[in-house]
């Protein structure tokens, strides 16, 4: 462990430090990786994050009540951290529900013209179509747009979106059967 995210701490606060490091780090590093899937490198950092954040809350005083909760305390920091991580990972390779379709840039549209065999007709029913279909996401609640966006349109399978939400297979299912039943009566409204 870096003496890095040891500053600051009492002596007795670095031995502790070090034994949960000691102890866990394997452990730590295989949650990781079954967790998040990612490589190495992003296991290493993971792994950096996880026990500069056990220093960090033994520097607030707020580390484990007794050694019997250790193990539990450092596993809840690392599903954190992995759920920070798969969370910004995602954010990288989507669109965000609150930006528009295309934004407005006709240079987006003029490329989609000339990959797509579409007409342009065809073009703007597909925009519109996802227009109003993001318009309807949106009133959705925070909990089931997140389950109809990670499954139909990432392709999250749905024991992956209860691995991240912490939220059970069946209550992720149920969420999304609501969700596009909702959809599905804003849509036909419409």
């Amino acid at each position: 462990m870096s003496k890095d995210y040891k500053q600051g701490l009492s002596e007795s606060e670095r031995g502790q430090a070090g034994e949960i490091y000691t102890k866990y780090h394997k452990l730590v590093r295989a949650e990781i990786r079954e967790r998040t899937h990612c490589n190495s490198v992003e296991e290493d950092d993971l792994t950096a994050e996880v026990f500069e954040r056990v220093c960090r809350s033994f520097k607030n005083g707020s580390g484990p009540i007794n050694a019997h909760a250790t193990k539990k305390w450092l596993m809840k920091i690392v599903e954190n951290e992995c759920l920070k991580f798969l969370k910004k990972g995602k954010r990288r390779t989507t669109v965000s529900l609150e930006s528009p379709v295309f934004q407005g840039e006709d240079e987006m549209l003029r490329d989609q013209i000339a990959d797509n065999d579409d007409s342009p007709e065809e073009i703007a029913e597909q925009q519109e179509i996802a227009r109003v279909l993001i318009t309807a996401l949106k009133e959705l609640s925070p909990r089931l747009q997140r389950v109809v966006f990670l499954y139909y349109m990432q392709g999250w399978t749905l024991g992956q979106i209860s691995e991240i939400s912490g939220q059970t297979f069946s209550t992720v299912r149920r969420d999304r059967e609501k969700g596009i039943q909702q959809l599905h009566e804003r849509l036909v409204d419409e």
